[in-house]
């Protein structure tokens, strides 16, 4: 419960961007960006002012990457439109390590309908876990700062 207030809480929401494997992306206005809304998540493309289903400009992303990206479809690796992806570029490459990448499945949300519950769902849980991992990471260096031992302070002037 703790958690999910924190998700839903005060201060600026994470801004996700919603990539296919060719670079299309949805803006305002799409299930998808319902979806990521339903979520606790800002859609990206709301700074450009892009609404609809949109190409994504990979000058545009690499002048201003977004928090979170969020992939569906990667997995489908078929036939000529293999040979040249959105998704080969490098720059896509280093966000998707670089940023906060979730993957939907795209049996979740291939279309508008009721199972967008499950892609909902899985986006709320995939924000929690990285909650988790940070919370826990800013434990375990607090207690590594904690354990280091204290160097006594040498008195000022050669005394």
């Amino acid at each position: 419960m703790k958690l999910r207030a924190r998700l839903d809480g005060p201060g600026p929401r994470p801004q996700a961007l919603y990539i296919t494997p060719s670079g299309i992306t949805a803006g305002k206005g799409t299930y998808i960006d319902e979806v990521m809304r339903l979520a606790g998540l800002d859609n990206h493309l709301d700074q450009q002012g892009v609404s609809g289903w949109s190409d994504l400009s990979i000058e545009a992303l690499a002048l201003s990457p977004p928090d979170v990206v969020i992939s569906s479809f990667f997995n489908e690796r078929r036939g000529w439109q293999a040979a040249w992806r959105f998704s080969h570029h490098p720059l896509t490459e280093k966000l998707m390590h670089e940023a906060r990448h979730y993957e939907v499945p795209a049996q979740d949300w291939g279309c508008g309908g009721f199972f967008l519950v499950d892609a909902v769902e899985r986006l709320l849980d995939l924000r929690q876990q990285q909650a988790i991992q940070s919370d826990q990471l800013a434990a375990d260096l607090s207690a590594q700062k904690d354990q280091q031992p204290q160097q006594p302070q040498q008195p000022m002037g050669g005394q």
